[in-house]
């Protein structure tokens, strides 16, 4: 009985510190800042299924979102979803998700899933805003530096 009483009474600080050191270097939720009207942005995430939030969206704008691997080579499958309900795909394809904002930032869904042996992927989030691209006018008027694609990601 000695015995038992303690282990225990050593085994719960340290079962509580592995604990709270594992939840503190948890993976932090990806932020990707749309800055034009077209984003290529490189992304690190998790194996499995991690959440993206997307910032400075338009309220009222179409955007589509193509999720594609980062590697050469890379044998991945991702597939885009949106936690807030159905939502809808550019031909039926898993990897892309097309939505309008009702706000300025849109989280997503990101499931990837790869017969290698990793456990995070690089990979490349494309966003297009819809609306620019349907008017050549509006395509004109952006500023230079907003007509091509550029990089922008951070970890948030």
């Amino acid at each position: 009985m000695l015995n038992f009483t303690r282990m225990l009474r050593w085994s719960i600080p340290v079962v509580c510190t592995l604990f709270f050191t594992a939840t503190s270097f948890a993976q932090q939720m990806p932020t990707v800042a749309f800055t034009g009207p077209i984003l290529r942005a490189p992304l690190e995430i998790p194996r499995g299924t991690c959440l993206v939030d997307l910032h400075q969206l338009e309220a009222g704008n179409t955007y589509s979102v193509i999720a594609s691997g980062a590697a050469e080579g890379q044998k991945v499958t991702l597939e885009l979803s949106d936690p807030a309900g159905p939502a809808q795909r550019m031909r039926d394809r898993k990897n892309t998700l097309v939505f309008t904002t009702t706000d300025q930032h849109k989280t997503i869904r990101v499931f990837s899933e790869t017969p290698e042996n990793a456990t995070t992927l690089p990979i490349f989030l494309s966003i297009k805003c819809e609306a620019a691209r349907r008017t050549t006018a509006g395509w004109k008027n952006l500023p230079k530096k907003h007509r091509h694609p550029t990089l922008a990601s951070t970890l948030g």
